[in-house]
């Protein structure tokens, strides 16, 4: 909903902070309002606003009463009906209906464990003026962004790297770990960016700052533990998912503009869809963006039609030529991502947004989804990895020796009787990024981010490779699909995404389920899942329930174009020689793209190396577009 910025210094701020370049760096997340406090000599905090609730009074930076404390607030607080009324009871008395005052209020009565009433997405500052101290916080899983950086002996921090660019003779010198992690995993684990002097509060932490102190020292307030998995029965278990999620759904339907959904018409926005109308009798407008011609029809949008007849919606196609519009509009939308994105869809997620704008402020979503319950093709293999290890592991060392010497190696491996997960995990990661760069200087960075990912690893629980995949897509993987992408071109379009399966409790939940209810067999095949699609069943029947997987935009099959048009072929000469000219190495994604090519030439439908590829176009994309 906004945009936040700040600074903190040991000596007076004065003049020379370029409020105006400030507000104008934070502008596109908000257009609604602006504004600036500077009510104490070493503290600023700026702010713009995409008006969601209580558009007359919602204004900020806001104060409580008396003053002592000032906040500037980006996102939303689902909960904050029932935390007002839990609030009154202890005292509070509130001046607006706005979420952001809930904050406030929360803060002075509870300091940091205000955290943990909090259920939304949001990144937001408290200056306390008595105690001269500065209080920074981030959701728990990282839906609003917060970067930091300590420049000339004050703490500066924003919703958009490109706000510290405005500091006289600040760096932005390109990390050579940001970028080896970003061409690894497309994506920036914990504190990494892709600027070496710019930093990321991590997801669901916090950190107090007082001017003077030297550095930032984030704590973790939440985590999912994966460590034991419910024992309750398939019943059971949907009927708590079903709990959860009506919730979740009804609480990010709480807005005082109008609120429609983007739709595919699969198991995620479908479901959404379903519940808004069957338990709160709210028909959202759903819309599907995709290409979509008589010659080359889509299943999904066919499919998107249907579901929506059945569930009885209104429902809105938006074509798409990806041919024609994906390069003409490609510049324009990437000159609002402050770090590479993994994602080429932020172009047809913009117009998506940019066409609904016109009828909504705030669009629900089915993102995060496929990450909690292992919904992406090849998942169900993992789970397959963990369950021939568990039973591998049942075998008594003593029996092995009677097995042909190949058959007793082959076991033996996929045993992994001492299998240490976080130690595979660091060789595995160092291995590869390996690749990226031979800075070595990088590379030990490189590694103490990867230990400290261990070590959240082992708080959480996590010793299976189908709880890794969930964790590691959550907190890294698929941080551009489900946070920064929505964000970023939502903003732009100035509406606000919400992930009704992001909600915490859904991820907790996800967290302990039996992998047997993520994947499990239907109609005599392995089939990802499970759980959701079985009552999504309840909702649609068996036909659009368990249907192949067709995500949103899935005929939009930009990445086959590369090698086929000149024009996406001049495109990725392009990026290569912004890798190129940026100084790092461009010969990995070259062997990607040409192994990608000879694939595809082949006939042959799977292209391992196509991520890998698209990693290396968006990264040199954003290289060139920087040095413009």
């Amino acid at each position: 909903m906004c945009g936040i910025a700040g600074i903190v210094s040991e000596r007076a701020i004065g003049d020379h902070v370029p409020d105006k370049g400030i507000l104008e760096s934070i502008r596109y997340r908000g257009r609604d309002g602006d504004g600036v406090w500077a009510g104490c000599s070493n503290a600023r905090l700026y702010h713009t606003r995409l008006s969601i609730i209580d558009l007359a009074h919602g204004a900020q930076p806001m104060s409580d009463v008396m003053g002592r404390y000032v906040i500037t607030f980006n996102g939303e607080i689902y909960n904050f009906v029932e935390l007002k009324k839990s609030y009154q009871e202890k005292g509070a008395e509130f001046q607006t209906d706005s979420d952001t005052e809930i904050i406030i209020h929360g803060y002075r009565l509870k300091g940091p464990k205000v955290l943990d009433d909090l259920n939304g997405m949001f990144a937001f500052a408290i200056w306390d003026n008595v105690e001269k101290t500065l209080f920074i916080a981030r959701d728990r899983v990282g839906k609003k962004p917060l970067f930091w950086t300590l420049h000339n002996g004050a703490f500066i921090f924003s919703s958009t790297v490109n706000t510290f660019a405005l500091l006289p003779n600040w760096e932005p010198s390109i990390s050579q770990a940001g970028m080896a992690f970003y061409s690894f995993l497309g994506g920036f684990p914990e504190t990494e960016t892709i600027f070496k002097n710019a930093h990321a509060l991590p997801a669901a932490s916090f950190a107090l700052f007082k001017p003077g102190d030297i550095d930032l020292t984030p704590i973790r307030y939440w985590r999912a533990s994966y460590a034991e998995k419910s024992g309750r029965r398939k019943t059971d278990l949907i009927d708590e998912y079903e709990e959860i999620l009506s919730n979740a759904i009804k609480i990010r339907m709480r807005a005082d503009v109008p609120v429609a959904l983007s739709f595919s018409g699969g198991t995620d926005s479908g479901t959404i869809a379903a519940l808004a109308k069957k338990k709160f009798n709210v028909g959202l407008k759903c819309y599907t963006i995709d290409y979509h011609t008589p010659e080359e029809p889509s299943e999904e949008v066919v499919i998107a039609e249907r579901v929506a007849n059945v569930i009885g919606l209104e429902w809105e196609f938006i074509p798409f030529d990806y041919r024609r519009q994906m390069l003409e509009e490609f510049h324009q939308t990437y000159r609002y991502f402050d770090q590479p994105c993994q994602q080429f869809a932020l172009v047809y997620s913009k117009r998506l947004y940019d066409v609904m704008k016109d009828r909504c402020t705030v669009v629900l979503t089915g993102n995060g989804a496929d990450e909690l319950f292992l919904g992406y093709g090849g998942d169900e293999r993992i789970v397959s990895f963990d369950r021939t290890r568990f039973w591998l592991n049942q075998i008594p060392e003593s029996l092995f020796k009677y097995l042909p010497e190949k058959q007793r190696v082959s076991w033996n491996n996929q045993r992994l009787a001492n299998f240490e997960f976080c130690d595979w995990v660091q060789a595995d990661w160092k291995a590869y990024l390996r690749q990226y760069t031979r800075d070595e200087s990088a590379l030990e960075e490189c590694e103490d981010t990867i230990q400290q990912y261990c070590a959240e690893l082992q708080e959480c629980g996590v010793e299976t490779m189908a709880d890794f995949v969930m964790h590691r897509g959550l907190a890294v993987s698929a941080g551009d699909t489900n946070y920064r992408l929505p964000d970023i071109t939502g903003y732009a379009a100035q509406v606000e995404v919400r992930s009704p399966f992001l909600d915490y409790r859904l991820i907790e939940f996800a967290a302990r389920l039996p992998h047997k209810f993520k994947v499990g067999r239907h109609a005599g095949k392995p089939t990802p899942k499970i759980l959701p699609r079985t009552y999504y069943e309840r909702h649609v029947g068996t036909e659009f329930a368990w249907a192949t997987k067709k995500p949103m935009g899935a005929n939009l099959n930009w990445q086959l174009e590369f090698p086929r048009s000149s024009k996406f072929q001049s495109a990725f000469d392009r990026s290569m020689k912004g890798i190129q000219e940026a100084g790092f190495a461009s010969e990995r994604f070259l062997e990607a793209y040409e192994e990608f090519a000879s694939a595809l030439e082949r006939g042959e439908t799977a292209f391992p190396t196509a991520g890998l590829m698209m990693n290396g176009f968006m990264l040199g994309a954003w290289l060139a577009k920087r040095s413009l």
